[in-house]
């Protein structure tokens, strides 16, 4: 694994980032599916359904800031998000007919929001060096291309067969979702990864010290089993030289 700082996973959490982009998957993916089976159905009525659920969604999310105090956080925008959610959804209640004419570029735009979000996913999940990031990359560049041709109106292919567009809503929800997995797993597997690595390093840093230490006792048992051979050395040494005195004296 490549030397790259490291960030714990509680350090930067974004429970309300991830939480908008699985409401708005699985909205589109509902939305989708009704059109499909029930092609009958006036758009202005999703647009009430839109609108309360995002009238809901803010008020639930200002809540939350007040009650789980986090305006203690520093990086926490959950009021803001919440009081734009509020706006949009009193918007949509307020003139639903008028968005009912143009829904499909809001259906447009939700398909390029999540296009972008799954590009996000894709440079993350290279970053973190998982082997997903290819078909995340060929599920952001397909839904950017699907809300190119939805926006535009390209070869009138979403006006003519309007169930291609309640289809692409479907396809990218899912193929959101999936990203959105690919993500989730590959951190949990990087984090543990880290942490094997690190344990690894501790272990190694333990084996040299003791290595070091048992050299260090090794070199002072060596040096005072030497100062024992010398002190020996020299005893000796001054024993033969007072045997020769004690000749030399005898003989004169």
């Amino acid at each position: 694994m490549k030397n790259k700082k490291y960030v714990k996973p509680n350090e930067n959490p974004n429970i309300v980032g991830n939480i908008a982009i699985i409401f708005t998957s699985i909205i589109m993916i509902l939305l989708g599916l009704v059109l499909i089976m029930c092609q009958q159905v006036k758009m202005v009525y999703f647009c009430y359904g839109a609108g309360g659920c995002l009238l809901l969604w803010g008020i639930w999310l200002i809540s939350r800031y007040f009650l789980r105090r986090e305006f203690q956080q520093t990086t926490n925008y959950g009021f803001s998000f919440g009081v734009l959610l509020v706006i949009l959804g009193a918007v949509s209640l307020i003139r639903s007919k008028e968005i009912a004419a143009t829904i499909p570029n809001y259906m447009g735009l939700m398909v390029l929001a999540m296009g972008v979000v799954m590009l996000q996913n894709t440079v993350q999940l290279k970053n973190l060096e998982g082997k997903t990031w290819v078909l995340s990359l060929i599920f952001s560049m397909s839904a950017c291309f699907a809300s190119i041709m939805i926006l535009l109106d390209l070869w009138k292919v979403m006006s003519k067969w309007p169930i291609a567009l309640y289809s692409t809503l479907v396809a990218t929800g899912v193929l959101s979702l999936l990203s959105l997995v690919f993500v989730a797993i590959r951190t949990s597997k990087y984090h543990k990864e880290v942490a094997r690595e690190m344990d690894r390093h501790l272990e190694e840093g333990d084996e040299w010290f003791d290595g070091l230490k048992s050299a260090n006792n090794s070199s002072k048992d060596n040096s005072v089993n030497d100062n024992a051979e010398t002190d020996e050395y020299e005893e000796n040494t001054s024993v033969d030289e007072t045997e020769d005195s004690n000749s030399d004296m005898f003989e004169e």
